[in-house]
């Protein structure tokens, strides 16, 4: 879907924001998600808490992206889906793979956060780690390339 479909079925919208508070706002959501890559990493604390850390480490990056491209989401149902829906259309599908992927883990992690603990494997905990400390750092060199503007030293 494209962006202009997600603003006419009222998903997102343009998010209003001054460069600089653009600029601040992904700064904030970056540290964020290498915030949760830091607790999804501590091996003792159980595998579904990491792999639904790793996935919140993808959902802040995903509002990165979002807040780049100059959109935040409405608000309503299904806000955490729409990122990955908005993600798939960024750059003529630059991180659709990551998007089908993180949109999977969203499922098992409101499984896990709402339903029943204890059901995420070892092996897709730790695949979900990887790859979102693989979509922070892809952002990051994204956010040079396409919105050097928004880029902080930090980051």
């Amino acid at each position: 879907m494209s962006y202009d479909g997600l603003v006419s079925d009222g998903r997102i919208r343009p998010h209003g924001l001054t460069e600089s508070e653009c600029k601040r706002h992904i700064a904030e959501l970056l540290e964020l998600a290498e915030m949760d890559l830091f607790d999804a990493s501590i091996a003792q604390r159980p595998l579904d808490r990491r792999h639904n850390s790793a996935y919140e480490a993808a959902r802040a990056t995903a509002e990165a992206v979002m807040a780049a491209e100059g959109y935040r989401r409405a608000g309503g149902e299904g806000q955490h889906a729409v990122l990955f829906v908005f993600l798939g259309a960024v750059d003529g599908g630059r991180f659709s793979a990551v998007s089908r992927h993180f949109d999977v883990a969203r499922r098992l992690r409101n499984k896990t956060h709402y339903e029943k603990a204890r059901i995420v494997s070892e092996a897709t905990t730790t695949g979900t780690i990887l790859r979102a400390e693989s979509f922070v750092a892809e952002t990051r060199a994204w956010l040079t390339e396409r919105h050097p503007e928004l880029v902080t030293e930090k980051q």
